[in-house]
């Protein structure tokens, strides 16, 4: 991984917004997350600025300029508030790609959104909020998952397994193919259980799952027709197998579904 001071372009852009930013009397810190924030920037990652300013009034009217700033050239730029108000995307030149998030002190992200690392602030309050909220990341870095929950979730599996069997058995093939995704996540999510990690990321799982598991997960995406359904069923339950396995044998877990069942299910599968 590249660090931005490594990374001209990605620097260019993220100096040019510090320097508007830092302009506006107004604001009172400036802070960063996801890679920037972790030290783990590449070409293709993103900048994610949080803006903090001293009033919802000061936010609204910074806002309404948002087409305005002056920054870097771009060649596009649209509101995401499908994902949260006041986020801004911006494609600067050649290509950077920039979230600019504009928050007050009373809805700063929580700790989920992090780790966080603060640029510049005026604020004691700002300073306390990314310290508290870089602590629980690291508090909760490995967490433990009830065991109410993992054994609602393997029951869950098995049965949403049958119902997509049984769609594919009818001919339904893109139906059950748009539904996997249930399956396929929470195979993913015991994935990040047994890794330690507090949820499951798709961003560069390649480079950090084992290599063995790289062609096996690659088929829990299956095209709409039999074969390819077939295969991805046949793969997700056994990948799940190993997991309530793993899992079991840690927690000490017995699981609601029987030895019998799984195998009556697999049997379902076979004779698609």
């Amino acid at each position: 991984m590249l660090d931005i001071v490594n990374l001209p372009e990605h620097r260019r852009v993220f100096d040019s917004l510090l320097r508007h930013f830092r302009n506006i009397d107004e604001v009172i810190g400036l802070f960063v997350s996801g890679s920037q924030a972790t030290g783990e920037m590449d070409e293709q990652s993103d900048l994610d600025l949080g803006v903090v300013l001293d009033s919802q009034k000061i936010r609204d009217a910074v806002w309404s300029k948002r087409w305005n700033w002056a920054t870097e050239p771009w060649f596009h730029r649209f509101d995401a508030d499908h994902i949260k108000e006041y986020f801004v995307i911006y494609l600067f030149e050649p290509c950077v790609k920039a979230d600019i998030n504009l928050y007050i002190e009373e809805d700063l992200p929580g700790w989920k959104g992090g780790p966080f690392h603060l640029i510049w602030s005026k604020s004691d309050r700002l300073e306390e909020w990314c310290q508290v909220s870089n602590d629980k990341v690291r508090r909760e870095n490995r967490p433990t998952p009830s065991e109410e929950l993992l054994i609602h979730e393997d029951e869950r599996l098995w049965a949403w397994l049958v119902y997509v069997v049984l769609h594919t058995k009818r001919g339904e093939y893109y139906s059950a193919a748009w539904s996997f995704a249930d399956l396929r996540n929470i195979v993913e999510k015991w994935h990040a259980y047994l890794q330690g990690e507090h949820k499951f990321t798709p961003r560069q799982f390649e480079q950090r799952m084992p290599s063995h598991l790289t062609g096996r997960f690659a088929t829990l995406f299956p095209q709409p027709t039999r074969n390819s359904l077939k295969k991805a069923y046949y793969n997700l339950a056994e990948l799940h197998e190993e997991q309530r396995r793993e899992i079991g044998l840690q927690l000490g877990l017995t699981w609601k579904i029987s030895k019998y069942g799984v195998c009556k299910v697999k049997d379902m599968i076979g004779e698609i």
